[in-house]
């Protein structure tokens, strides 16, 4: 925290309201502690946030191993280097690993280990991206992570030439004699560094990740691949149904936090619905202080369609005038409401819940979309754009 403290010292800070429902990211950290930091890390870059979780995964390592030194001093030096491996890599350290390099070598981080990855795969036109801990570091909050994930485009026909690849650069590989594998275990054998390779399925959403991938450089370093971080977003909600939920939570908030706008919730709620996972966003735009932005994206994304529907309606006669003097056009699930200055309104039909409202030059005023709202305006738009390519 003396970095973040540090960091809060350089500039003014601003006066920072607490949104309906935010969350720590810790039960030992304030709500004010809380927005401080993450104001702050919003004005970091991706490489920034990256540096100074490289430092502080440098600083830890280096202190463990300063630790353990000293514990088994009594050890040889292969003997040592088993020990350090096992005590880092714990149920994933291979069998009879040892890493060759030195105190130096031992200490890399994740960001320099995909530094490497990023050239072999370049060399070797192996299409790929960075997720889990690392992406979230670049989105969210700098911590710790022990190891890295990537997902690679790699045909079974192709694992093999993957491994040589690997094999050459200096890893030892496990996973590619399964047939049929999905995945890859990779460790470096000059550092205790070590990778998980996901072989990309062929599937709709995994393509479109690969179209997202954003590219970026860090000084000093090289460039890697992230996959958006919206799609590192998707990928957490779905990998907490299989692992620390908790952890991918803080994640996600995390994100939320720092990306806020820059982010299309949109494009998750869609995602996350068709995996699932939609009952799990709300509650996390809600903590994360976000759910306005959120709900605001989702009007501004319904505006046109609304008008659309509205103007149809008028167009055919179909609309009636309010004892206020509105013009409404009544629907079987929402009724379209026009004020006399030019005010639209989404409302639900069925027991007058106000939905959205926009001003009249279609800015959203307010918004308050249910899942099963989104669910059904997503799938009005579908329907008019078949009418539309009819």
């Amino acid at each position: 925290m003396n970095n973040r403290r540090k960091l809060a010292s350089q500039r003014k800070l601003p006066n920072l309201d607490v949104p309906r429902g935010y969350r720590p990211q810790a039960l030992d950290i304030s709500v004010e502690a809380d927005l401080l930091d993450f104001y702050k890390l919003r004005q970091l870059s991706v490489a920034e946030r990256v540096a100074y979780a490289a430092d502080l995964i440098n600083k830890t390592r280096a202190f463990s191993l300063a630790c353990l030194s000293q514990q088994f001093s009594h050890l040889s030096a292969d003997g040592f280097a088993r020990k350090l491996a096992e005590a880092w890599l714990q149920e994933d350290c291979p069998p009879g690993y040892a890493p060759k390099g030195n105190k130096m070598t031992w200490i890399q981080n994740s960001p320099e280990l995909a530094v490497q990855l990023h050239q072999v795969f370049e060399q070797n036109s192996i299409p790929y991206f960075i997720v889990g801990g690392l992406a979230a570091i670049a989105y969210g909050d700098p911590r710790t992570t022990r190891d890295l994930d990537a997902v690679i485009q790699a045909p079974a026909e192709g694992i093999e030439r993957v491994k040589s690849a690997l094999e050459e650069a200096g890893f030892y590989v496990a996973g590619a004699e399964d047939a049929g594998a999905s995945s890859l275990q990779i460790t470096s054998r000059e550092s205790i560094a070590r990778a998980d390779l996901i072989i990309a399925p062929n599937d709709e959403y995994t393509q479109k990740q690969f179209e997202r991938r954003r590219r970026y450089t860090f000084p000093g370093m090289g460039e890697i691949y992230l996959a958006s971080p919206k799609d590192i977003v998707i990928g957490k909600l779905r990998w907490g149904l299989t692992s620390d939920s908790q952890k991918q939570q803080r994640d996600i908030l995390a994100i939320f936090k720092v990306q806020q706008t820059d982010i299309n919730y949109q494009y998750i709620y869609y995602w996350a619905d068709r995996f699932d996972l939609a009952g799990q966003v709300e509650p996390l735009t809600v903590a994360a202080g976000v759910q306005e932005v959120a709900n605001k994206q989702w009007g501004e994304r319904f505006y046109q369609i609304a008008k659309q529907l509205f103007d149809t309606a008028k167009e055919t006669e179909r609309i009636i005038v309010s004892e206020s003097g509105e013009e409404v056009a009544l629907g079987r699930c929402y009724d379209l409401n026009m004020g006399s200055q030019n005010q639209l309104t989404i409302v639900d039909s069925t027991d007058g819940r106000l939905i959205v409202q926009f001003d009249r030059q279609g800015q959203v005023v307010m918004a308050a979309p249910t899942l099963s709202d989104r669910r059904q305006w997503r799938e009005t738009a579908q329907r008019m754009r078949k009418t539309r390519g009819q």
